[in-house]
C-alpha cells in the first residue's frame, strides 16, 4: 500500500514535538508500505536523513498573500483562514508533475 503524506517541516533529524510526532507516524506508516512524504519545507535542511521506505519530494510553498489578496476569500467560504493565506500555487505544479 503506497501512502502520501504531506506536511510542512522536514522532520529528521527531530528537533521538537511536531518533528517528533511527524517521524513517528511516517515511520509508522512506512512499516505498512512505501511512502511518499510532500515535504512544503523551505528551509533548505538537508534532507539526506530520510529512513529508508520513505521517498521525501520537495514543494516548497510560495510567501503568504497579502491581506487584500486572501481576506475577501476568506470572508466569503468557510476554508481556514491559513489554507486562504498561503499560496500552494508552486507545490502544486511540482507535485502535478
Amino acid at each position: 500500500m503506497l501512502t502520501l503524506c504531506i506536511a510542512e517541516v522536514y522532520p529528521w533529524p527531530p528537533r521538537r514535538g511536531y518533528e517528533i510526532r511527524l517521524a513517528n507516524l511516517l515511520s509508522g506508516l512506512a512499516l505498512n508500505g512505501p511512502v511518499d512524504f510532500v515535504c512544503l519545507d523551505a528551509s533548505g535542511r538537508s534532507q539526506e536523513h530520510t529512513p529508508q521506505g520513505i521517498t521525501c519530494i520537495g514543494a516548497p510553498a510560495s510567501k503568504e498573500r497579502s491581506w487584500i489578496g486572501w481576506l475577501p476569500r476568506w470572508l466569503l467560504r468557510s476554508k481556514p483562514r491559513r489554507l486562504v493565506r498561503q499560496d500552494f500555487s508552486r507545490a502544486r505544479e511540482i507535485l502535478g508533475a
